[in-house]
């Protein structure tokens, strides 16, 4: 039985039917078939949860990934960079205002390493209050007692904590057509710094804090 919790409801589900359930290093792998929600209605699905992870669409590729990975140690990196392309209205809400996005990239970095930031006072927010998703990353690294590696692409502000030097600058206005320096020189050294931490790890998790690069 699950209690789900919201804004709006409070429904008590009870799973009527799995297929499997197996414990393994203390991650379960429960395929749920048919449930109620009380007091409504029945509601009948399929739905596959392995290592705490969901997996939706394609179900094969998506368990042979998470056995492939299962048992081994991940390296995260997070790469920070800042563009004039953030800036254009309505564009991106990495932060309070357009002008604030070239502190959320350097804030999410010191919010992952040290669990708080240097470079603003708080957290990054979106115009609308909602805090950076950063937070989200942040618990789920520690949660799970994976290390951190910031690789700096190309910001305005830098990060008040440890970080790799892709050589990389801040990129202009995408509408220009000349927005980023030097392209192919910061891959080839974003492809030797990867090489080289790949070696420290048994895989690499790669995430981005770019406002307006998504």
């Amino acid at each position: 039985t699950v209690v789900t919790d919201g804004p709006n409801f409070k429904k008590k589900i009870e799973i009527l039917e799995t297929q499997k359930h197996k414990l393994d290093s203390g991650f379960g792998y429960l395929e749920v078939k048919a449930f109620v929600v009380k007091p409504k209605w029945r509601v009948k699905l399929i739905m596959k949860r392995k290592m705490d992870i969901l997996i939706a669409n394609n179900q094969l590729k998506g368990e042979a990934f998470l056995d492939e990975i299962d048992g081994k140690n991940p390296l995260f990196i997070a790469t920070i960079a800042t563009t004039e392309t953030g800036k254009i209205p309505g564009l991106s809400a990495a932060g309070a205002n357009p002008d604030f996005t070239d502190f959320t990239p350097p804030a999410d970095a010191e919010l992952l390493l040290l669990g708080k930031c240097k470079s603003i006072q708080g957290v990054p927010i979106t115009p609308d209050g909602i805090p950076t998703p950063a937070l989200i990353t942040l618990s789920a690294l520690r949660l799970a007692d994976i290390p951190v590696v910031i690789a700096n692409a190309g910001v305005k502000v830098k990060p008040q904590v440890p970080y790799i030097e892709l050589g990389g600058n801040s990129g202009r206005d995408i509408r220009t057509g000349d927005s980023v320096d030097n392209v192919e020189e910061v891959i080839e050294r974003a492809k030797t710094a990867g090489e080289q931490l790949a070696k420290t790890s048994d895989y690499l998790v790669i995430g981005e804090s770019i406002p307006g690069g998504t």
